[in-house]
């Protein structure tokens, strides 16, 4: 009895090698985009009287660089990508902990308000 024969089927490096061909075209139409955004959100200093509104605004601009990293980016530079999330990861761990005291200042300076649907 003959072993039926396997479809040929891409092997991994054949099929990265594909995705890196494409990558940099999807790569630089969606980067340019937002990048002022993810550089402020990433780079800026963070004093300790930064506004909850600009907290907020820093993470909405890690959070979609993230999307674009795990989306478009790690199809072109794997190990870059890798850095890059780490890298957005710490910067909301920093923002995280910074929102607590912020949302405390808006809320006593006037500027934000609790709504009644707040867990808190």
């Amino acid at each position: 009895m003959k072993k039926a024969r396997k479809p040929d089927i891409p092997q991994r490096a054949e099929i990265a090698e594909r995705i890196r061909n494409v990558a940099p075209k999807i790569v630089q139409t969606r980067a340019p985009l937002r990048r002022k955004q993810w550089d402020a959100a990433l780079t800026s200093p963070l004093p300790r009287s930064i506004s909850y509104e600009l907290l907020d605004d820093y993470r909405t601009n890690v959070l979609q660089y993230l999307d674009w990293i795990t989306q478009t980016m790690i199809l072109s530079d794997e190990p870059g990508a890798l850095r890059a999330i780490q890298h957005a990861a710490d910067r909301l761990t920093r923002l995280a902990a910074m929102t607590p005291d912020a949302l405390k200042r808006g809320i006593k300076d006037g500027r934000l308000q609790l709504s009644d649907d707040v867990p808190f």
